[in-house]
């Protein structure tokens, strides 16, 4: 149904949403930085590399959870919008040929990433998607 008309765009609701899922993304972002810097001793560019990667796949794995606010992707339907599929997809192809054409790593002063720092990108990445459809299964409940 419409909003009422002395409701603004952005309501209380919304922006408890929106402030817990930025807060979300940067918690994995920074998280995975001062793993690669602090456990695993990697130099500063390589973890810039993965916060920025990180960070992209975080807002890839978002966009699906803004598609409702309170209605689960898996329920709106993960593959149901092709255009999204298609522009996420476009967009991990970008990231890919940034961290491996040469030419490209130097323009964004990014590092080569080997398949251990990919999963630890997808694993934190995927988190706000998780934890956002834990808050949608319990907000729909309390109705």
């Amino acid at each position: 149904p419409p909003r009422k008309r002395d409701e603004g765009i952005v309501t209380r609701p919304l922006l408890i949403i929106m402030l817990l899922q930025g807060l979300l993304i940067a918690a994995c972002t920074l998280a995975v930085y001062m793993l690669s810097l602090y456990l695993f001793n990697d130099s500063i560019d390589k973890g810039r590399t993965m916060a920025f990667v990180t960070l992209v796949f975080c807002q890839k794995f978002h966009v699906y959870n803004c598609r409702s606010i309170f209605c689960s992707v898996f329920k709106v339907g993960l593959f149901s919008n092709k255009t999204l599929n298609w522009a996420v997809l476009s967009i991990f192809a970008s990231q890919l040929l940034i961290i491996y054409v040469p030419a490209l790593r130097e323009i964004f002063k990014v590092t080569v990433l080997g398949p251990t720092d990919w999963a630890i990108i997808f694993i934190a990445s995927v988190q706000p998607l998780i934890w956002m459809e834990a808050v949608k299964a319990v907000w729909g409940k309390r109705g």
